[in-house]
């Protein structure tokens, strides 16, 4: 069953992530501030967070874990907390 899991990023690797969510078909959601001021850019609303759509029992925890700029998917009790 699909559902929305949290993942932690490197420091400012949010877009990176969600480049590698997508080349491989997953859906991600990444929920960014707009800029306050005229030369700035787009800041996650959660930094080092974003959240991904799948279901890790048909494709394996292993497609998440190892992508680049991820540091870990947010887990309670060693187990991927949906």
């Amino acid at each position: 069953m699909e559902a929305w899991y949290a993942l932690y990023t490197k420091p400012n690797a949010e877009a990176q992530v969600a480049r590698a969510l997508e080349a491989r078909g997953f859906r991600y959601f990444l929920p960014m501030l707009a800029p306050t001021k005229p030369d700035a850019r787009p800041q996650p609303l959660f930094p080092s967070y974003l959240f991904a759509l799948c279901d890790l029992s048909t494709v394996g925890v292993e497609q998440l874990e190892f992508l680049p700029g991820l540091r870990r998917i947010v887990s309670f009790s060693g187990r991927p907390a949906a």
